[in-house]
């Protein structure tokens, strides 16, 4: 009996885990995680807080009740006159390691009445000057829609060290953020 009661468990999380849709990257509508490990970073905002997160430059961040995914709350974003002031997360390289592949999922709602492209971005040191590279790119999200936004991503050793991550949308629009979770592959 014990056995059986294992092998539904394990059937059940293995259900759970599988992305309706059968896509493994990029954007859906559906609810799933698409990975079973443990996160690395993991930010619901359902602390009431931005959790590590921060505006940056004439962007604007705030929590939000007012368009949530799944709890009570979310990050509420207004990007400023350039995309890449935005909603951030300084010191990345604190919680990833370089030649480890990652799985970065989230939720974005946006409202501006037509679809919008937005990329989660790194910014990088090479050793002399910051450098920047596109995690995900050019997502589509639509508008009054939550949208999953997944990929993997894998930052090479050999381009220097990892600093900070973004959401850039377009400019002076407002997004809603929520579930951003990264894991490990």
């Amino acid at each position: 009996m014990r056995k059986f009661f294992i092998l539904v468990l394990v059937v059940a999380s293995i259900f759970v885990s599988c992305d309706v849709n059968g896509t493994s990257s990029g954007a859906s509508t559906n609810n799933d995680s698409g990975s079973s490990s443990l996160p690395v970073l993991s930010s619901d905002f359902e602390d009431g807080t931005l959790q590590d997160w921060q505006a940056n430059g004439t962007g604007t961040a705030s929590v939000s009740t007012s368009q949530v995914h799944d709890g009570s709350y979310s990050a509420m974003v207004t990007i400023g006159a350039q995309s890449w002031e935005t909603l951030w997360y300084y010191g990345i390289d604190s919680k990833l390691s370089p030649d480890k592949s990652y799985h970065f999922v989230f939720w974005l709602y946006q409202e501006t009445g037509s679809d919008q492209n937005y990329n989660l971005s790194l910014k990088y040191n090479d050793g002399s000057s910051d450098q920047y590279d596109s995690i995900i790119y050019q997502q589509t999200v639509q508008s009054g829609v939550w949208t999953k936004v997944e990929g993997d991503y894998t930052f090479p050793s050999s381009k220097g060290t990892m600093k900070d991550i973004y959401i850039e949308g377009p400019t002076s629009e407002a997004f809603y953020l929520d579930d951003f979770s990264i894991l490990e592959n």
